[in-house]
Order: structure tokens, then sequence, then C-alpha cells
């Protein structure tokens, strides 16, 4: 009978190391993916913030003005951003939730490990202790043991006892299984989640620095041109005044001669003569009227030039405008709040 005791406390000393084995395997798997399921955690709230500072990117650009607001290659790359994002948190959200669920099967299955350990300890010292048990008298009532037999319990055989341990370990070794597989892929996730915001994010700054660069070279070319424009109305205004004084100096020579001829009409009688004099009179007045007529023409000339020019400077100045708002937008406000997106990896 000793033997036959011995010989089953040994048969649940093998299955509890066993057990105990696995229960340690099972600790350390669990540990290991409750730190990974914190890092997924804190990858996903690092996303609020990138995708916070893209949205306001974009509604910052919003505000651009005229044909500066189109869609260019920034406002692309910022839509690209935002989606990358917003698909990386959705990913991560799905790998929490697998994180989550493969932890709550390993804390069952570290649970019913550990009842299975607690029963087989209680079997071992009920054993034990029954083994040693003896019976003083065979009058006298056998001692109570502190592990009460309850006759309405089920019995078990040995290979069904057997059975349970094994698929308690079978339940274990796949659920290992299955999470150093998960393991794997929080790994990659976090990898790929990880590369691809940094990659999209250099990608539109890149796109930023190309476009302001752009822009700057749009308005010193058109600050060129309106410095061209205003030196060619400073000299179109001297033009206009030139002509003007052109004209003013045609106006007394024209008086003077239009008044010699209405003073020559005085003349009485048959002296009203139409001699070389006043030939020369009426000629010197067309000559006159015909230089002044030029010069009003090159006035209304110089008038119109002048206007149009006016014009072309206030659409210049327009355009610079819309270009210094541009570059104010994208690299004052836009590249200022970049500099604060931290793609770190997890």
């Amino acid at each position: 009978m000793a033997f036959r005791f011995k010989q089953r406390v040994g048969d649940i000393d093998f299955w509890k190391s066993e057990l105990d084995k696995k229960l340690g395997e099972l600790k350390e798997h669990l540990d290991e993916l409750d730190s990974q399921h914190i890092r997924v955690r804190q990858a996903l709230a690092a996303c609020d913030e990138p995708l916070s500072i893209s949205e306001q990117c974009l509604a910052h650009r919003n505000q651009r003005q005229g044909i500066d607001r189109c869609d260019d290659n920034v406002q692309k790359h910022l839509g690209l951003e935002v989606e990358t994002l917003s698909k990386s948190g959705a990913l991560l959200r799905q790998t929490s939730l697998q994180s989550e669920e493969e932890i709550r099967q390993m804390k069952k299955t570290k649970y019913n490990i550990e009842k299975d350990l607690v029963d087989k300890e209680a079997a071992m010292n009920i054993d034990n202790e029954t083994c040693h048990l003896k019976v003083t008298g065979p009058k006298k009532k056998s001692r109570e043991t502190r592990y009460a037999v309850n006759k309405a319990k089920d019995s078990f055989t040995p290979s069904a006892w057997q059975e349970n341990t094994e698929q308690n370990l079978e339940w274990a070794n796949g659920q290992i299984k299955a999470c150093l597989a998960l393991q794997a892929q929080v790994d990659t996730v976090l990898a790929h989640v990880a590369s691809h915001l940094r990659s999209q994010k250099d990608l539109t700054d890149r796109a930023f620095e190309r476009r302001i660069d752009e822009v700057k070279n749009a308005k010193l070319l058109l600050e060129k041109q309106l410095s061209e424009t205003v030196v060619k109305i400073n000299e179109m205004d001297e033009s206009i005044r030139s002509v003007e004084r052109a004209i003013a100096a045609k106006q007394g020579p024209l008086a003077t001669c239009q008044q010699k001829i209405q003073q020559r009409k005085q003349r009485p009688n048959i002296e009203h003569v139409s001699d070389a004099v006043e030939a020369q009179l009426h000629t010197e007045a067309a000559h006159l009227i015909d230089t002044i007529n030029k010069l009003e023409e090159c006035l209304a000339r110089n008038k119109s030039s002048y206007a149009a020019l006016i014009k072309t400077k206030l659409e210049l100045e327009a355009q610079i405008d819309v270009k210094a708002n541009s570059v104010f937008i994208d690299e004052v406000k836009c590249m200022t709040i970049r500099r604060g997106m931290n793609m770190q990896a997890y």
C-alpha cells in the first residue's frame, strides 16, 4: 500500500512540476504581452497630436488667397498624412483589441492552471498524510482529517485525471503559441506604423519646403516686376509732365498768332489785303495747331499707358500680398507647429 501511495504522489508531483513550468512560461509571456499592449496604447495615443497638427495645417492652408488656394503637392501630401494617421490609428486600435482578448485568454488559462496546481497540492498533502495515517485501536474511531470527503462527489479515473491535466497543458501551449504569434504581429504593426508615419511626415515636410521656396521665388519675381513697373510709372509721369509743358509752351505763340490775325482784320477797305504777312500768319497758326494736336494725342496715349501701369502696379501688389500670405501660412503657421510632430517608434 505504501508503494501505491508513493507512486500516486509521484504522479501528482510530476504533473504538478509540468504545470509549474508551464505556469512560469505563461507568466513570462503574459508580462511580455502586457508590455506590448502598453506600447500599442502609447503608439495609438501618440497618433492624436500629429493628426490634430495635420488637420490644423489643412485648416490654415484654407486661408490662402486667390490663385494660391490650389490643390498643390503640399495639399495632396497633407491629405495622405491625415489618411495615413487615421489608418494607423484604426490598425493600432484593432491590434489593441486583439492584445486585450489574448491577455484575457492567457489570464483565463493561467487561472485554470493555478487552480489545477492548488488541487494537486491539496491531493499530495492528503495522500502524504493518509499514507502515514495509523489507527491506534480497533474500537477507536479514526480521527477526522482537515480534508473531509464529500460522498456526493463524482469519482474520476486516473486516465481522466491525467487527460484533464494534459488538456490544461495543451491549452496553455496553444495560448503561448497564439501569444508568440500575436507578439510578432504587434512588433510588425508597431514597426510598420512608425515607418509609414515617419516616411509620410518627411514627404510632407519636403513638399512644404519646396512649395515655400517656389512661392518665395515667385514673390521675388513679382517684386522685381513691381520695381520695374514703378520705374516705368515715374518715367511715364515725367513724360506726361514734359508733354503738358510742351503743349503749354505752344499755347502762347498760338494765341499771339491768332491775335495778330484778328488784329489785321481791322484794316480798312482796300487795305484788307491777303498779303504775304497774312499768309505767313495763317501758316504759322496752322503749324502750331497741328503740333498741339499731336502733342495732345501723345499726352492721351501717355495717360492711357500711365493708367495701365498703375493698374499693373496694383495687381502686382495684390499678387505679392497673396504670396506673402501663403509664405506666412506655410512657413510660420504650418511648419512651426509641425516641428512638434514626434513620430517615434514604440
